[in-house]
């Protein structure tokens, strides 16, 4: 897509592609799926990255540097969670996904293996989650908002909603330029800034240039889109089955 330019013919940033596929998925979202997040930890505390995760019937991860994994749009009901590495025991649990809920579950492995990461390369694994045909990843904008933001490597410029804009501070103005959008329900206006910082999991990016837009059909829970001005900082591989994008750096 064509980048934006604030003087002359006008630029356009299509997001027409993504919005359809998310708003005919998030009905069906709320109602009936949960979400289920833990972190691994050792018998004295520390958090194990690296280790296999397997929610039987829902598919298999990994834990970030931090301990943490993910699984989103699980369906209700009772499912056997099972968490492994190297070093470390064997443990499984049983778990309760609740509709709609955020289900939360720490697992405890016994023994003495390394902590060290297994990712090289100074990259870092962080969870995402599937949510339709969007990917869904938490980020945090000016060191002050988190918020779950949809990833779009196709898209030029990072969007964040009017409610986060307003939570660090950032307020259009007459002199704010504005950059024109073409979304599935026609072209728009909306104000072009720049925030300090984005981070998603241990990487940031400074100074990233950021459309101010509720997007139409985005429920409300969606903070922005994170577009090539943050993405293209960096080397990103998306791993869909596994649930998780790994960043290293250019």
């Amino acid at each position: 897509m064509t980048g934006p330019r604030t003087g002359g013919a006008p630029a356009f940033l299509s997001l027409v592609g993504l919005l359809l596929p998310l708003a005919m998925a998030s009905p069906s979202l709320a109602q009936s799926a949960g979400l289920v997040v833990g972190v691994v930890v050792s018998s004295t505390g520390e958090k194990i990255p690296g280790a296999s995760i397997t929610l039987e019937g829902i598919g298999s991860t990994m834990t970030d540097p931090l301990g943490a994994f993910r699984f989103g749009n699980v369906s209700p009901g009772n499912y056997r969670i099972v968490a492994s590495r190297d070093g470390f025991s064997t443990e499984s649990r049983y778990l309760v996904v609740l509709a709609g809920r955020r289900n939360e579950i720490v697992i405890t492995l016994a023994g003495s293996g390394p902590l060290v990461s297994p990712y090289t390369g100074g990259e870092i694994v962080v969870p995402i989650e599937r949510r339709g045909a969007a990917i869904l990843v938490r980020a945090q904008v000016n060191d002050q908002v988190p918020g779950v933001f949809v990833v779009d490597t196709g898209a030029t410029l990072t969007v964040i909603s009017r409610q986060v804009a307003e939570s660090v501070g950032i307020w259009a103005s007459a002199e704010t330029p504005m950059i024109s959008l073409r979304t599935a329900g026609g072209i728009i206006q909306a104000p072009l800034v720049q925030l300090q910082s984005v981070r998603v999991g241990e990487f940031e990016a400074r100074e990233v240039k950021a459309v101010v837009l509720d997007i139409p059909g985005f429920p409300p829970q969606i903070a922005g889109l994170l577009g090539l001005s943050f993405l293209g900082r960096f080397k990103v591989s998306i791993d869909v089955e596994n649930g998780r994008m790994i960043l290293a750096p250019p």
